[in-house]
């Protein structure tokens, strides 16, 4: 995980290489989640806060992708999936203390892990990635910044360039025309896999962790349960339409507070395999 010290505008504290081993293999969304598929189960579709200052204009398509929701309706959306497979899954995740109705910006006061599992690589049902997990899906094998090749130049006052590594695979602030487009239209990495870098940013169940320790680790992730400060926030990976050429590189994050309705903001859900 994280980027070379050449790489330009790589987080100093947040991208700090090192070797990373996942136990347990897992299955992920081949597309970032839908309005169809989020519609199927919630009868409320996610709306742009008042609040949010937004100019990336509206995907209104059935396959476009999902966003403005918080990630605590992610977690619960994962919930319902795994409800709903055949046969049904065991949860992944406990809430409660919960305000409004899902789809409208749900908050909850508590989460947790479901049953007896030790952490999220231990879940049964759908979840969110790991930061980890997330990665390693995106680069595909890749080590440089983009998974459709490096970074284009090195002049680092030119982070709003056009990125010809890019133009195939994202949707990003040069090509969106400032709008999110339909799932799946632009080339996919190695392991077939759409939207990985740009068009919707996607949640994560990561805390952020800054000045990381150098070294290996094994299955990391961090605590689902809620910061008890008011600062819980969580990390977003891939940027979005609106994003910049800097933004998208894989190793990139952000840092939104679990209750934000974040402007482009989607998910897609991984499960464990056994």
């Amino acid at each position: 995980m994280g980027s070379p010290e050449s790489e330009l505008w790589r987080g100093e504290y947040t991208e700090i290489p090192r070797a990373v081993t996942l136990e347990r293999g897992f299955e992920i969304g081949q597309f970032e989640l839908t309005r169809k598929q989020w519609s199927e189960l919630v009868e409320f579709m996610p709306e742009k806060p008042v609040k949010v200052q937004d100019g990336t204009a509206t995907c209104e398509d059935d396959a476009c992708p999902l966003r403005y929701a918080t990630w605590f309706e992610a977690l619960l959306f994962a919930n319902l999936l795994s409800a709903r497979h055949e046969p049904p899954l065991a949860p992944c995740f406990e809430l409660s203390e919960c305000q409004g109705e899902l789809g409208r910006g749900v908050i909850c006061g508590r989460v947790g892990l479901a049953g007896d599992a030790a952490s999220v690589y231990e879940c049964e049902g759908y979840r969110l990635p790991t930061e980890a997990e997330w990665e390693y899906a995106a680069r595909a094998g890749t080590r440089t910044a983009y998974y459709g090749g490096d970074i284009t130049g090195a002049n680092p006052d030119a982070r709003y360039d056009p990125e010809p590594n890019l133009e195939p695979i994202a949707w990003y602030d040069v090509n969106s025309g400032a709008r999110m487009h339909p799932v799946g239209t632009k080339r996919p990495n190695r392991w077939l896999l759409f939207d990985m870098l740009g068009n919707v940013v996607e949640w994560t169940s990561d805390r952020p962790v800054f000045h990381d320790a150098e070294g290996p680790v094994t299955n990391p992730a961090t605590e689902i349960t809620l910061r008890t400060d008011g600062t819980d926030l969580r990390v977003t990976r891939g940027s979005n339409a609106a994003g910049s050429r800097f933004q998208l590189r894989a190793a990139s994050q952000n840092y939104p507070a679990s209750d934000a309705a974040y402007r482009g903001v989607g998910f897609r859900l991984v499960r464990t395999l056994k």
